[in-house]
């Protein structure tokens, strides 16, 4: 288990750790968002997440707990002395724990972020598993698209630009005309209805979050044949969400986005843009391959699992014939 948080790391939490973006994914994720913070003479914590009711015919007055999509974890907002960090842990597990059983919490999920420190640091609190590799292009330094991107992937980029592909980079008022691509494009790929996005989530990125988004657009004879979603943390681009229309595949116009976006990180002063990863862990996914031409590092993006009422959960899974489920929490797998 690596980070390159120590080579990357932010010096501000970053935009996954927003009131915002945790606000917009409560009602995603049918919850409400939640923060859990620890003030102690060793240091102090914060967790946001979002804690969502269990409904159940047989237990009562039950949750669980998920932070959202993209990525969250316990955040150490202090601690003077760093030679007692596994100290201030101990004691976040030890009052974050009793909170749990308190509030009748049963289980809880973490989606660590493959670019801060949260999984060196609270990993070893979870059953810790290893979902995929992530992919970075390092903005910093020389020749950056020269070092970052392939052969191939720096053509494609050129040869789109003579032919008149044109991107263009805004923080947008709206996301409407993204929509329909994007939709086109989950459909195209069999996506799983959790990442078919309704229009208030579309709204929610535009109306609140905003200055933190960078929309951009590909046209071709003024006509819009691709688009993405970027998310911007303090020195980093995030790689959101993206769409294109199936007839202009043959000349890559994400390509070109990605190019772009990659220029304007560079001259904005981002340490880098994080593509994420594919559509499985497999280092054979089409999109990971894809991905993989634009970025020199990989950072690996685990998942953090804990049953804080095991009474409870087994009941819950017995209910719903979920006891041999894969999925965690299990009772929330799909009949």
């Amino acid at each position: 288990m690596t980070s390159i948080a120590a080579e990357f790391g932010a010096t501000n939490p970053d935009v996954y750790f927003g009131d915002e973006y945790l606000e917009l994914h409560a009602q995603l994720d049918g919850g409400t968002p939640e923060k859990f913070r620890l003030k102690h003479d060793l240091g102090s914590v914060q967790y946001s997440y979002v804690r969502r009711p269990v409904t159940s015919d047989i237990v009562e007055d039950r949750s669980d707990i998920i932070t959202p999509y993209g990525y969250g974890e316990p955040m150490i907002l202090s601690c003077p002395d760093r030679s007692r960090l596994k100290e201030l842990v101990s004691v976040f597990d030890e009052e974050f724990r009793t909170y749990c059983r308190n509030e009748g919490i049963v289980s809880e999920l973490v989606r660590f972020s493959p670019l801060d420190s949260g999984v060196s640091t609270f990993g070893s609190l979870y059953d810790l598993s290893l979902n995929r590799q992530t992919v970075v292009v390092d903005l910093r330094g020389e020749d950056v698209l020269l070092r970052e991107f392939d052969k191939k992937t720096r053509w494609r980029a050129r040869k789109n630009l003579s032919l008149g592909i044109e991107v263009t980079l805004d923080r947008p008022k709206s996301l409407q005309e993204f929509v329909s691509l994007y939709e086109s494009t989950m459909k195209r790929n069999r996506a799983a209805d959790f990442y078919l996005f309704d229009q208030e989530y579309f709204e929610g990125l535009a109306d609140r979050m905003g200055d933190k988004v960078l929309f951009a657009k590909a046209y071709f004879e003024n006509k819009l044949i691709a688009a993405a979603i970027f998310l911007l943390g303090p020195d980093r681009i995030h790689y959101h969400l993206s769409g294109s229309d199936y007839q202009y595949s043959d000349v890559s116009p994400t390509t070109s986005i990605l190019h772009e976006v990659a220029l304007w990180g560079i001259e904005h002063r981002y340490k880098l843009v994080h593509l994420g990863g594919g559509r499985s862990a497999s280092s054979e996914d089409s999109l990971f391959k894809f991905k993989r031409k634009f970025g020199s590092t990989l950072s690996g993006f685990y998942l953090g699992k804990r049953i804080h009422d095991l009474v409870a959960y087994s009941q819950l899974s017995k209910e719903r014939n979920q006891e041999t489920s894969d999925f965690f929490p299990a009772y929330r797998a799909r009949i």
